[in-house]
């Protein structure tokens, strides 16, 4: 089995990945989640103060704490993956960790429990796999580099308000995409450019729905052929093969 997570799992989908990984039932790819680990109520305070006309508002109190078999919570730190996809997501700006506020990470005793499988013996061998499949993937790579761009331009501390530098720099995300040969991975189409919807050509316009469309998942596809790697593996090995 495989769980594919980003910055964006969050509580119920973190508990699940983090119960996958404890238990060795399969291997948790992609970035480190949310980090979501607390339980939150919403109090009427009308009601509290037996209020008939409602002036009090609602008050939302953390009541409790998700922690991990091995005693971790999954709050603040969210659940680390087995083996890393790069992400659109700024992990600086987005989770529980960018909060001023947010509860720490802690611990308590760990419950007793067996792991069904044994994953962790293997992960080594599908980080290698992994390693050797993207290298050679184009996809992949062309990924890896719409991720370093948008990066780059998430740090960039001054835009230019020039129509003309906008348009051409729009321009050159197309000529990329088109230079590739194949339906961009989406994430030009995601780039703000500044400009209304008004304000660019009708062909500007179909050819950044269309790569949204058509956009080619390469983490889908990558994990996909991660969990491929690891059922081969455990049918090699012997006391998987038992399992």
């Amino acid at each position: 089995m495989g769980v594919l997570i980003n910055r964006g799992s969050a509580s119920a989908s973190e508990i699940f990945a983090a119960a996958i990984q404890d238990y060795g039932r399969g291997v948790v790819i992609g970035e480190p989640s949310f980090g979501k680990g607390t339980v939150q109520t919403v109090v009427d305070l009308d009601e509290v103060a037996n209020n008939p006309k409602p002036e009090y508002g609602e008050l939302k109190f953390t009541v409790a704490q998700f922690f991990r078999v091995d005693g971790g919570t999954t709050q603040l730190r969210g659940v680390t993956p087995d083996i890393s996809l790069p992400g659109l997501f700024d992990l600086k700006l987005v989770g529980e960790s960018s909060f001023d506020n947010a509860l720490p990470w802690s611990q308590v005793s760990a419950a007793k429990y067996k792991a069904s499988d044994d994953i962790k013996a293997l992960l080594p061998k599908l980080q290698n796999l992994h390693d050797e499949r993207v290298q050679k993937s184009r996809e992949f790579q062309d990924f890896v580099e719409d991720v370093a761009t948008l990066k780059a331009q998430r740090e960039k501390k001054v835009i230019s308000l020039n129509e003309t530098v906008r348009r051409n720099e729009m321009t050159a995300q197309e000529n990329r995409a088109k230079a590739r040969g194949k339906s961009n991975d989406g994430i030009d189409a995601q780039i703000d450019d500044g400009l209304q919807s008004n304000e660019r050509s009708l062909s500007a316009d179909l050819a950044i729905e269309k790569s949204r469309k058509n956009a080619t998942d390469v983490l889908q596809n990558e994990a996909a052929a991660i969990v491929t790697d690891l059922a081969i593996l455990q049918n090699k090995v012997p006391e998987h093969a038992a399992n």
